[in-house]
């Protein structure tokens, strides 16, 4: 049974924003090509194919975006299941998880599933979201203690414009 890898919170967002096919269409980035691989990768998806890591961040992207929780935990249980995580205590008594998957992506989608369990185990449901921007649909994982509604400034920015601007109108 191989480890399961750790997975950073900010790859399983990038991965999720940038291979998921929800957010490249808000984006207006259907037909372009996917983003090439950046050095923080994990070592179990150097050897996955555009496809699996689009198929990873199709399944991870309905977490983020059910409205409640038990839609997400909901969500997050069947990828659980589907990851195949084995809970184990290590030597310094951590929590590890093992999966007797050995495949590339079935390794890379146990590491995300992992994280995004630690993420809700330590900052709630609500940390989890779909960018409210209006033509946005990137998933953020906020780990700053209150809660935040856009994935980035960019579109918080473009929010209070559009809101200015209505408000100019009215």
């Amino acid at each position: 049974m191989p480890v399961v890898p750790v997975v950073s919170a900010a790859w399983l967002v990038w991965l999720t924003n940038e291979f998921g096919t929800q957010p490249r269409i808000a984006a207006g980035e259907a037909e372009a090509p996917f983003p090439e691989m950046g050095p923080d990768v994990p070592g179990s998806a150097k050897s996955a194919s555009v496809s699996e890591l689009a198929e990873l961040a199709d399944s991870l992207w309905p977490v983020f975006s059910d409205p409640t929780p038990a839609g997400k935990a909901s969500k997050l249980n069947i990828l659980l299941k589907t990851a195949n995580l084995t809970p184990v205590v290590g030597e310094q008594g951590d929590l590890c998880w093992f999966t007797p998957g050995s495949p590339a992506q079935n390794i890379l989608q146990a590491g995300c599933v992992s994280t995004l369990l630690h993420a809700v185990q330590q900052a709630g449901w609500r940390r989890l979201a779909v960018c409210d921007g209006a033509d946005c649909a990137d998933v953020h994982l906020d780990q700053t203690g209150r809660p935040r509604r856009y994935c980035s400034p960019i579109c918080l920015n473009r929010a209070r414009v559009r809101a200015f601007r209505q408000r100019q109108r009215q």
